[in-house]
């Protein structure tokens, strides 16, 4: 199972894989965007596996015509939930964005059938003005973060269908972000 990222979190297991660093495309694209999609990050044996589990949860809980939903704690859901924390796939871009000794914070699933999401349509973040929480920087050929998200589609999201959304770059704005765009509805 590997050695444990940390004492507090025993279901945490390391990944005994060794994982290649990002490459310098990644980096530039990172810096450049603020984020990164990570192709074949879950395989197909675990999307099948979180689907069904998710499948689940959606008939106990909502009915068909529900729009959206917002779940918290999917790690009392399965193991199959636990084990997104230490994916060998995604481990060593967070060893390189945030450093080592990163955190789970919070997670979270949303399913968005039609319409805004859970959370609206809002955009919020941006280093402008300045947030403890929330930071970006680059300093001597390393990342320094504050927050970093990492988002897992179980299911296609097509052109129209809505999902992340983000302006490429306002992690390092020296600006604040303009109010009237932060209302994806209005675009």
């Amino acid at each position: 199972m590997g050695k444990l990222r940390n004492s507090l979190f025993p279901y945490l297991p390391i990944s005994p894989l060794p994982q290649p660093p990002m490459n310098n495309y990644e980096r530039y694209l990172f810096d450049l965007q603020g984020f990164i999609t990570v192709p074949d990050a879950l395989d197909a044996a675990q999307i099948s596996e979180l689907n069904r589990i998710l499948d689940e949860h959606i008939a106990a809980d909502i009915t068909p015509e529900t729009p959206t939903k917002r779940w918290g704690d999917l790690l009392s859901w399965d193991k199959a939930y636990r084990d997104l924390i230490d994916n060998a796939r995604i481990t060593p871009y967070l060893d390189e964005i945030i450093g080592k000794n990163f955190r789970l914070d919070h997670d979270y699933a949303d399913l968005i059938r039609k319409g805004k999401g859970p959370i609206g349509t809002r955009l919020h973040g941006g280093s402008t003005p300045f947030d403890p929480s929330q930071f970006y920087h680059f300093q001597n050929g390393r990342f320094y973060n504050g927050l970093t998200v990492v988002a897992y589609n179980l299911r296609d999201v097509n052109p129209g269908d809505g999902g992340f959304g983000c302006v490429p770059g306002s992690h390092k704005s020296n600006y604040p972000f303009p109010d009237e765009w932060k209302e994806l509805e209005n675009f």
